[in-house]
């Protein structure tokens, strides 16, 4: 039986406490899918001390298991004793949390027990992370007053990127920054080593290769076979890159190109691996070719026949992100226009991710050059997230993921 489980807890240390209880919950049964994890400010009830105002890290999890609910159950709260969870009062903190959320189709209600569990859809840190394996649950995560989205981390392995060329190639910096990153929040980690800047200069799969390489090792090294860890993700158009990347492992294809090659399809087809549809007229960008027409038509338009495409090759809507593209081949009012009207894509059950960071279309109201427009990329993010977006592709996640932590303690 498929089995959907809510993990969290917010007393130190958090993550190391989560990971033991994915342990013990792979001796109960198959552990299939983990979400990333996401971290929420405490439920509070009024009065409560102020010292239970402890941030939640909080993951959903997909499980076969043989037994029946009630025997689940049981072997739930022996994890939680095992772990060392108490029984203290009503909401206050605690260092392991494990609910039932679904237990396959099944519908019960006892005193001890009712699944669904009956606060599913009333919690965006439940919603949030079931949506990112069942994806029944994207367009209503999206919805919810209090949606956090997961964060990507541009990471250019280029010395010509638009902003931070040559910063990542130093192996000691890179090592330095994903250490940091793990630790920081991020979930997801994006790869490039082909610049897709204005002019910039086409390279081969073969050079791709040579510069990515020696970075995946190294990320292989870091993070190893913890269960809790940042997804990997490489950012190419070449067929041959991806390929060799996902023999190395990772977990999410970022297709710039937009399955302009379809040869793209047989590797999806042949993986489990997860797909970002990207928007794009031109790689490099050419400034000079941009959309005609009602750019989020024309979107909408897009991605309809692509989805169709991706359908008739049985490759599931719960592996795609679909990326608008955000100035590439659309100029500054363009993308503006699609960045105040993301809702028109909440209706497709795909994932939505947003690369705006530092970008030209932020030319006429900053003055900034390109490395140094973080504030402004932070400005677009916090109205993003209000509009439902699920993953933010930015190049600085660290000032990110402490705006929101604030910002997120404060939202009514």
């Amino acid at each position: 039986m498929k089995v959907f489980l809510g993990i969290g807890g917010n007393i130190a240390p958090r993550k190391q406490t989560i990971s033991k209880a994915l342990t013990e919950l792979s001796l109960i049964g198959s552990l299939e899918k983990i979400s990333p994890l996401y971290e929420t400010p405490a439920l509070l009830p009024p009065e409560a001390p102020p010292d239970w105002n402890s941030p939640f890290l909080n993951l959903a999890v997909q499980m076969e298991f043989s037994g029946e609910p009630l025997t689940l159950l049981n072997h739930l709260k022996n994890i939680e004793k095992k772990l060392g969870r108490s029984n203290r009062e009503k909401w206050s903190p605690r260092n392991i949390d494990l609910d039932i959320l679904l237990f396959g189709n099944q519908r019960i209600s006892l005193p001890e027990l009712k699944i669904p569990h009956p606060e599913i859809e009333k919690r965006a840190f439940v919603m949030d992370p079931l949506k990112d394996i069942l994806p029944s649950f994207i367009q209503k995560a999206r919805q919810h007053k209090n949606h956090a989205p997961l964060w990507m981390a541009i990471v250019n392995l280029t010395p010509d990127s638009f902003s931070d060329g040559g910063f990542f190639t130093n192996e000691d910096t890179f090592t330095t920054k994903m250490l940091e990153y793990e630790k920081m929040g991020v979930s997801m980690i994006d790869l490039g080593a082909e610049s897709t800047r204005p002019g910039a200069t086409h390279i081969s799969a073969e050079e791709e290769w040579i510069r990515l390489k020696p970075f995946l090792k190294k990320l292989q090294e870091l993070y190893g076979a913890k269960k809790l860890k940042p997804l990997i993700s490489v950012d190419t158009r070449h067929v041959k890159t991806a390929e060799a990347c996902l023999k190395m492992g990772i977990h999410i294809l970022n297709d710039v190109s937009g399955l302009k090659n379809q040869d793209m399809l047989s590797l999806l087809k042949d993986s489990q691996v997860s797909y970002i549809l990207t928007h794009s007229l031109d790689v490099p960008v050419n400034p000079k070719n941009v959309l005609k027409g009602n750019p989020l038509q024309v979107l909408c338009h897009w991605l309809e026949e692509k989805l169709e495409i991706l359908e008739k090759h049985h490759i599931s809507k719960d592996r795609i992100f679909f990326d608008p593209g955000i100035g590439f081949g659309k100029n500054a009012l363009q993308s503006l226009t699609i960045l105040k009207n993301l809702s028109v894509f909440h209706s497709y059950p795909i994932r939505l991710l947003i690369g705006h960071s530092r970008k030209s279309f932020m030319n006429n109201f900053s003055p900034q050059e390109a490395g140094e427009r973080d504030p402004e990329t932070l400005g677009v993010s916090m109205n993003l997230i209000q509009q439902g977006v699920d993953v933010l592709r930015v190049h600085n996640p660290e000032i990110h993921i402490k705006a929101f932590r604030g910002w997120s303690h404060v939202k009514s």
